[in-house]
């Protein structure tokens, strides 16, 4: 008929409500969250068919640790940090005194394999525009100035936010 479903806990005089169906078909969760039992399930947005290419079936967000080719991380102005969703990847790194600033390692995910990945924009202290890049297969930043060529001169600070994709 024409009212909503109610899912309720506790005693009939005190009981809270945890989901309503609306008689217009919409669900809303008024407390907790929705939990999948399982690894592998997900929301379909926006379509009729329950296919994988219609399922956001992953999020995550933290931090991660710029480090040089040995890991020994380097000194960061505040935290990097990053956000997955379903396979894309936003990643932001302040990094201070890159040495001969080409490469940093510690991506929380690895570009697929075969294919590069990416583009970050940035800047290095030197008020210079840089370039970064992701290639294929790995969880690093390759970085140059902005005609492609190498950086080498020492103690550059980088600054870095970039979208990549990976195949997690």
């Amino acid at each position: 008929n024409a009212t909503s479903l109610h899912f309720r806990t506790g005693a009939s005089e005190r009981a809270t409500t945890k989901m309503t169906i609306k008689s217009g078909g919409d669900v809303h969760i008024d407390e907790g969250d929705l939990v999948f039992g399982t690894s592998g399930k997900g929301i379909v947005l926006g379509a009729t068919s329950n296919t994988d290419a219609n399922t956001l079936h992953d999020y995550e967000e933290g931090y991660w640790t710029p480090a040089n080719s040995s890991g020994t991380a380097y000194t960061t102005n505040g935290q990097a940090k990053y956000m997955k969703i379903g396979q894309t990847v936003h990643i932001q790194c302040d990094v201070n005194q890159l040495v001969n600033g080409r490469t940093i390692y510690g991506l929380p995910f690895a570009a697929p394999s075969g294919i590069g990945s990416g583009v970050a924009i940035g800047y290095n202290s030197y008020g210079s525009a840089v370039m970064a890049y992701v290639p294929g297969g790995t969880s690093r930043i390759d970085i140059s100035t902005a005609d492609g060529s190498a950086i080498t001169a020492n103690n550059h600070r980088f600054i870095i936010g970039g979208v990549y994709k990976t195949d997690s």
